[in-house]
């Protein structure tokens, strides 16, 4: 009787226990759940935001090829996401200048720079454009890089509100 009544007792104390643990668990689950939600929130907007805006934001691989490609892209150089999609990015440099851009991509992967440059890109209807880029590098989660190419189609919308304002912001050589 008295091994009955003891066993009794660590069964009652067992699934209090039990029961404390059960609702440490779910209070936890719910917080989790509640953070998951709320970052999904913010990701869509950041991605709205991002894909919404007229500039162009182009997400590169290391390899420099295209990741992402947002409307302000499209509409600045022709390409569909979905046709410059793992096309290397160096397609929108004129022949002869192809190297300019990948070796400024190496730099700012291996130095974990942002580098700004005024350079000559080519739409899909081969027509000619001076674009203002800035190109950073985005660290994941994993330590993986990728860049970021922020296009802007403004040099001479600045060079003719102040002389000299591109040169300021463009880095040195051989990125000018």
């Amino acid at each position: 009787a008295a091994l009955a009544g003891l066993a009794l007792g660590l069964l009652v104390v067992v699934l209090v226990e039990y029961r404390r643990r059960a609702g440490e668990i779910q209070l936890t689950r719910d917080t989790l759940q509640s953070q998951v939600a709320d970052h999904e929130r913010t990701s869509a907007l950041l991605a709205s935001i991002v894909q919404s805006t007229d500039d162009a934001i182009i997400g590169l691989g290391p390899d420099g090829r295209v990741l992402t490609w947002n409307a302000g892209a499209e509409r600045l150089y022709g390409y569909r996401a979905g046709d410059i999609r793992s096309r290397p990015i160096d397609i929108l440099s004129p022949e002869g200048r192809r190297d300019e851009v990948m070796v400024c991509l190496a730099d700012v992967l291996r130095e974990q720079t942002v580098a700004r440059i005024e350079a000559e890109q080519i739409t899909r209807q081969g027509r000619p454009i001076q674009v203002l880029m800035t190109i950073s590098p985005i660290l994941d989660a994993g330590g993986g890089v990728t860049l970021r190419f922020y296009h802007g189609d403004c040099v001479e919308l600045l060079r003719a509100i102040e002389p000299g304002a591109v040169s300021a912001i463009v880095t040195s050589p051989p990125y000018n």
